[in-house]
């Protein structure tokens, strides 16, 4: 009886265990699918949070740059976001921009500053008669969808206005609900949402709301279009396992839907979650579905039916056989322990994974609001050495002598061997190098070593900045994994040194400027007291006026040429200055330089000497840059030379050249100085004490004019009290000499009619006396409307008309006094302190004739009236 049952007591077990496994593989291949799923909502969930809260830091070192610096410009603002590389390290971000707070009263300064930078007619809008008013006056990069914002009041707008008050009274990000943004210009406009980071006065949040609502600059903000975001976020997703859509809001409202992924249809056993999140302060609501690939996969179960089902009837027939089905049966129960072992791996992978997440967006916002480079070393190295496993890790500097900038891990005393390979290769900028041979030279001191994990810090511009280091006892305890993690993290090293090392560039401009401001104040002032002395004098004594106006004249001459110079250096810098080359005798060149100087030499009693090539030399070259180039220098060399000390100019060939030399005994130039010497507002070490003024523009305006030239300059100094040799080097020049010219008589001008229009009463009555003394008839108006009046009746042949007239500008007069039939034939001339080409051709568009520069030479005014009125 037992041995008739127990074939059919075989096949029983035989299928029971069959159908078990098949239940255990259909099982299993349902929770591997709903765990697939649920990572990939997880990472879904993550990648949207850290994606804004990159941006959310991005926006705070912008506010922490405006706070810091209030008086940053819209072009140093254009080259921080130039910096950030907004397309390719945050792809689908529409822009970075400034929303100034601005009360009614300002609103005329903002919109003026606007239009100047281009947005010609531009008014803050819309206009809805509210004192407190904002206005986007920075959106970079400013492409035709960001220049349609420019200007906007978002406290116009609801959902807007809610945030930007949350950012303000927080002091956190804020993030908006769905609106349509005014880039929206083309016929498919897509959702979007906007993200605030306040900005007040002095950097640090005021502790109370009333404090942070007095302290408002305004807001650094992000614009997103949602599909453009949102399809950039998961376009480097290969193949996506679920679908999904994001609702502005706590519910899936169609009404508020901020994106649809489109992905596919779901499949016919799909996997859906509702994910609610809160970023910025706003609630975001996620509807993940499951895509086709993650339904459940029935052969495996299938095939363990069949196949089981041939097992039992094997066992069935072979029941006697039971050792072997004894043994089939242990192997199948081993092979569901791997498959338990393994699931316990991947779990304790996905910790793991979840560990270095967590690390990386810790640093990922540490290093965004960091600015300080040794600190952002040491927070490198650190987590660093947290991401890998290291036991010691450390960061030196690319430079050559490779200082030691953090440590992580043990604090004992650490060097770099020089020559090792690992060293070598890491500051040549190389990927990064992994040694796990137990063998292997060490590349830092220490014998108890047996892996190496280095990687360098490369700059934007491909620049080692930095190398980092790490160790462990253990041979082959760095990962190909390691690896790649500390690839990124020298990849964020990089940035946030660079974004470190600006700021700190941007201190030294901000306190060079600083400096040179007061400087600049006494340079004008001291000319101004005896101007004023002067004419004082002059009416208490008017025998003394001649001696008195001498003076005057000396010292406003002194005033313009102060003035020439900063604009020459702008001019250079923005290569306006155009020059008038002619052929030039060199001898010509060095006898007008030293008797420019040789005033200034004899007060000093010093000796001034020129040496002559040894034959005549001539060179193509802009006399009066050429002029302004050797008076420079000569002024300079005289101003730090002492007393009865000597000052000599050169000049030779040297290979085809001109080489001219200023060389003088005074006190010399630090080694250390020569590197900035020829940087503008740079002033050498105990220099101000010792000479009387200076800028620190002149050798700045002196390098820019030779370059100009085609040529070089460079300083040459044996140190502190061993004098000083400039020299600079033109090109093409040639033997032989120049024909002297005599210059012609000018001519006056006939009689005419002439108006003088200007706000500034003595400028107004100087000139018109000046014009009169040549016998011409002349008027004075002060204000638009009385020159409008005054030419109707007095048609004058000429008009020199002031540009900054209060009320009516000069370019309203003159386009009002074009439309009088009477001044058909009247030259129309401008006067302003504007000179820059742009003005000159704004003033010729609105019906000047001509453009004058002040403070205007009397010659200039007399060569105009002769090109009108003819010479008598």
């Amino acid at each position: 009886m037992r041995s008739s049952n127990a074939p059919w007591a075989a096949l029983a077990g035989s299928l029971a265990l069959t159908l078990a496994a098949a239940a255990f593989l259909f099982s299993a291949a349902g929770a591997r699918d709903r765990s697939r799923f649920a990572r990939a909502v997880r990472s879904a969930e993550e990648r949207v949070a850290g994606r804004l809260e990159a941006q959310a830091a991005v926006l705070r070192g912008a506010a922490g740059l405006i706070a810091a610096r209030p008086e940053t410009s819209a072009p140093e603002f254009q080259a921080y976001v130039a910096r950030l590389q907004i397309e390719e390290h945050h792809p689908g971000i529409q822009g970075v921009g400034f929303v100034r707070r601005v009360r009614r009263a300002e609103s005329g300064a903002i919109e003026a500053d606007l239009q100047g930078r281009g947005f010609a007619g531009l008014r803050i809008w819309p206009d809805l008669g509210r004192e407190e008013r904002t206005a986007i006056v920075w959106l970079e990069p400013l492409d035709r969808r960001n220049r349609a914002a420019i200007g906007y009041d978002m406290f116009t707008e609801p959902v807007r206005r809610e945030a930007m008050e949350r950012a303000r009274d927080s002091g956190t990000a804020a993030l908006s609900g769905k609106v349509t943004l005014v880039q929206e210009i083309d016929v498919r406009r897509q959702p979007g949402f906007l993200l605030y980071v306040p900005v007040y006065r002095g950097g640090a949040i005021p502790p109370t709301v009333a404090g942070r609502r007095e302290a408002l600059i305004g807001w650094t903000y992000s614009p997103f279009r949602g599909d453009d975001f949102f399809g950039a976020l998961f376009a480097g997703e290969p193949d996506p396992t679920v679908d999904f859509r994001i609702y502005d809001g706590d519910a899936e409202d169609p009404a508020r839907l901020l994106h649809d992924a489109h992905r596919s249809k779901p499949g016919r056993r799909a996997i859906s979650e509702i994910v609610h999140i809160q970023p910025a302060g706003h609630d975001w609501t996620l509807a993940f579905v499951s895509l086709p690939v993650l339904e459940i996969d029935l052969m495996p179960a299938l095939a363990a039916l069949i196949i089981g089902a041939a097992v039992s009837a094997l066992v069935f027939l072979l029941s006697r056989r039971e050792v072997l089905a004894r043994s089939r049966a242990e192997n199948a129960l081993a092979e569901l322990q791997r498959s338990l072992e393994q699931r316990s791996l991947f779990e304790e992978r996905l910790r793991e994974e979840g560990r270095v997440n967590s690390i990386l967006r810790r640093l990922g916002i540490s290093l965004a609001a960091e600015l300080d480079p040794d600190r952002v070393a040491q927070l490198v190295t650190d987590e660093g050495a947290a991401l890998t496993g290291a036991e010691r890790g450390a960061m030196f500097d690319g430079a050559a002598a490779h200082r030691l900038l953090a440590v992580a891990g043990r604090r004992d005393p650490v060097a770099l061997q020089s020559g090792n390979e690992l060293v070598a290769r890491t500051f040549r900028g190389e990927r990064a190098v992994r040694i796990a041979d137990v063998g292997a030279p060490a590349p830092l001191s220490d014998g108890t070593v047996k892996a190496w994990l280095a990687a360098p810090v490369v700059s934007r511009t491909g620049d080692v900045l930095a190398g980092l280091f790490f160790a462990h006892s253990t041979a082959g305890h760095f990962t190909e994994q390691h690896e790649r993690l500390l690839l990124g993290l020298a990849a964020q090293a990089s940035i946030a040194l660079d974004n470190a090392r600006l700021l700190r560039d941007l201190r030294d401009t901000d306190r060079r400027k600083d400096e040179f401001l007061a400087v600049l104040g006494h340079e004008l002032r001291n000319p101004l007291a005896p101007v004023v002395t002067a004419l004082e004098v002059a009416r208490r004594d008017p025998a003394s006026a001649p001696r008195q106006f001498s003076i005057v004249e000396r010292q406003t001459r002194h005033m313009v040429r102060i003035v020439d110079d900063l604009l020459d250096v702008s001019r250079i810098s923005r290569g306006k200055i155009e020059l008038k080359k002619q052929t030039l005798s060199v001898n010509d060149v060095l006898t007008r330089a030293a008797e420019s100087v040789s005033a200034l030499a004899q007060a000093r009693d010093q000796k001034l000497s020129v040496k002559f090539p040894p034959e005549p030399l001539v060179i193509e070259a802009d006399p009066v840059r050429l002029e302004q180039i050797l008076g420079n220098l000569l002024t300079n060399a005289i101003k730090y030379t002492p007393e009865r000390g000597e000052v000599e100019l050169s000049a030779v060939e040297r290979e085809g050249e001109l080489e001219l030399r200023v060389r003088d005994s005074g006190i010399g130039i630090p080694a250390e100085a020569l590197r900035t010497l020829f940087d503008p507002f740079v002033q050498v070490p105990g220099a101000k004490n010792y000479a009387t003024g200076g800028l620190g523009i002149g050798l700045a305006l002196v390098r820019g004019l030779v370059e100009l030239h085609g040529g070089t300059v460079q300083a040459q100094s044996a140190g502190t009290g061993s004098g000083s040799t400039f020299s600079v080097r033109l090109p093409a020049v040639l033997k032989g000499s120049t024909p002297r010219e005599v210059p012609k008589t000018a001519q006056r001008a006939n009689r005419g009619r002439v108006l003088v229009v200007d706000d500034n009463v003595d400028a107004a009555m100087t000139l018109a006396e000046a014009v009169r003394l040549d016998g011409h008839d002349v008027r004075v108006s002060h204000d638009g409307d009385a020159a409008l009046r005054d030419a109707a009746s007095f048609v004058p042949e000429v008009v020199l008309l002031d540009i900054g007239l209060p009320g009516m500008d000069g370019y309203e007069v003159v386009g009002r006094l074009r439309r009088l039939p009477q001044l058909a034939r009247t030259l129309m001339v401008a006067l302003t302190g504007f000179g820059q080409e742009s003005d000159r051709v704004r003033a010729l568009a609105a019906g000047f004739d001509e453009h004058l520069v002040k403070p205007v030479d009397l010659d200039t005014v007399h060569g105009v009236l002769r090109r009108r009125l003819g010479t008598a």
